[in-house]
């Protein structure tokens, strides 16, 4: 991967699940992430866009949802990875406005884009 070392760590923002774990096989890397994509917060925003719940069950969905920004928040500022492959560049924007993923990419920069996959790397402490 274009800027990364050697075995990489790596993590990614992503909604599908197809993504982070065939990329971490494919560069003999390591994951770092307790979950291999936002898929929980992916299914939440689903279900409130094509069902009719009520406040309490929207309550508990969103906060399922917000669990889930949280744990790849917090995997990735503990996991430091090497690399962090960003779904789409529409996902990043998103990501971006989310109050529990702001900064997530602080410290990064964009290195390459495949198939619109976008290929983040952790810059070097100057």
């Amino acid at each position: 991967m274009a800027g990364a070392p050697a075995h990489p760590r790596l993590a990614a923002l992503a909604e599908q699940l197809d993504i982070g774990h065939p990329a971490v096989r494919l560069v003999d890397g390591t994951w770092i992430g307790r979950r291999n994509a936002i898929w929980v917060n992916n299914c939440v925003q689903h279900i409130l866009a094509t069902t009719k719940v009520d406040a309490d069950k929207k309550s508990r969905l969103e906060e399922f949802a917000r669990q889930d920004r949280v744990l790849l928040a917090e995997d990735i500022a503990r996991g430091r990875p090497d690399v962090v492959l960003v779904e789409s560049a529409a996902l990043r924007a998103w990501a971006g406005r989310q109050k529990e993923l702001a900064g997530l990419l602080d410290g990064y920069r964009k290195a390459a884009e495949a198939s619109g996959v976008e290929i983040w790397t952790r810059v070097a402490p100057r």
